[in-house]
């Protein structure tokens, strides 16, 4: 549940699979904010964050009052099309009753390229991580559910190297949930 959704809309575009919250637009607000909750015991925040190539940053924060001060965990600095994995530690400050996290590009400047996305949020304990995902040719459904923009071939006297290559679209390899 949000307390504050602005300047974004539902899209199956930006992030992963399936849809995502995707903020755009000149001129409004783009914010993401959680209601209040019990992060007791909470030790992580996740989320996956795709920004575009603009300048404007996006900062990820917790408050334990409200919303009046808040505090940064996370300062996340556009570069062409990039989308990263957040897994943050809580510090004990966010370890308690009360706590709301918010995204937000303090400062819009331009509309297409400043746009992002976010998705598969995740507050609470540590979750066990797989130690390594094994890539094979053709790629396994039971690892990886979706694959754009690639292909296996010989690179750098290795055979079967994974290979993202082109300019046209998007290219990406996406785990299915673990």
């Amino acid at each position: 549940t949000w307390a504050l959704v602005s300047g974004a809309v539902l899209s199956n575009t930006i992030v992963s699979s399936g849809r995502s919250l995707t903020f755009s637009g000149y001129g409004v607000s783009r914010r993401l904010m959680s209601v209040d909750m019990d992060c007791t015991n909470a030790t992580v925040l996740e989320y996956i964050l795709t920004l575009g190539s603009g300048p404007n940053d996006v900062v990820c924060g917790f408050s334990t009052d409200g919303g009046i001060t808040w505090t940064v965990l996370d300062n996340t600095r556009p570069q062409p099309a990039m989308t990263w994995i957040h897994i943050l530690a809580l510090p004990s400050a966010a370890q308690v009753l009360g706590v709301r996290f918010q995204w937000w590009q303090p400062l819009v400047t331009q509309t297409s390229a400043s746009t992002w996305g976010i998705d598969d949020i995740y507050v609470g304990p540590s979750r066990p991580r797989p130690t390594s995902l094994t890539l094979t040719n053709p790629i396994d459904p039971n690892q990886f559910s979706a694959s754009i923009g690639n292909t296996f071939m010989p690179y750098c006297s290795r055979d079967n190297v994974l290979f993202f290559n082109g300019t046209a679209g998007y290219h990406y390899l996406e785990t299915v949930p673990v």
